[in-house]
């Protein structure tokens, strides 16, 4: 499996979230990605509503299913079952414990009014998109981009940029004149 990006962001909301929803549109790896995350960073079980005697279980009785669910889970495709989400907020009112849940689903799963507001707190939203070419050709995440949405106020982010920019002429420069 070609690493994702976007795994150690998932894996550090579980160090802080009880769940963790990833969303994004059809095919771009998001069942994969939740599978991958499972071993030796995050010990969990996966259950996937496509099948139908888990997706009839989570129907039928969403509090029982999710009482008795091994924890920490994988609920893949949650969307199918969206009563669910409001069982996982009155377990996770019960144990904060951070962890305990990744949520797959379709990107529109948090217009449900129901659900945006019963989660809010509780759960880290991540959205995955298709593959980058530096991701799908396995180079490091891109600096800029840690650097633009790890945090740093702007006017260090434009401070360090520009400095770079400085240095990066200059090195032009001094490689014209050495020609």
């Amino acid at each position: 499996m070609i690493r994702r990006y976007l795994q150690d962001p998932l894996l550090e909301s579980l160090k802080h979230f009880p769940a963790v929803l990833l969303t994004g549109a059809r095919q771009v790896g998001k069942s994969t990605l939740a599978q991958a995350l499972i071993g030796a960073s995050w010990d969990a079980a996966y259950l996937t509503l496509d099948d139908r005697p888990i997706l009839d279980a989570a129907l039928r009785d969403p509090d029982g299913f999710v009482n008795g669910l091994p924890m920490p889970v994988v609920i893949d495709e949650v969307q199918k079952a969206p009563d669910l989400l409001r069982a996982i907020k009155r377990a996770i009112d019960r144990n904060r414990k951070p962890g305990q849940y990744l949520l797959t689903g379709s990107a529109n799963i948090m217009t449900l009014a129901t659900v945006s507001e019963s989660l809010a707190g509780r759960i880290a939203l991540h959205t995955l998109h298709p593959f980058c070419w530096p991701e799908f050709l396995e180079k490091p995440e891109p600096v800029i981009l840690k650097d633009l949405f790890g945090g740093i106020d702007s006017k260090t982010l434009l401070k360090k940029y520009r400095s770079r920019s400085r240095a990066i002429i200059a090195l032009s420069l001094r490689c014209k004149t050495s020609q």
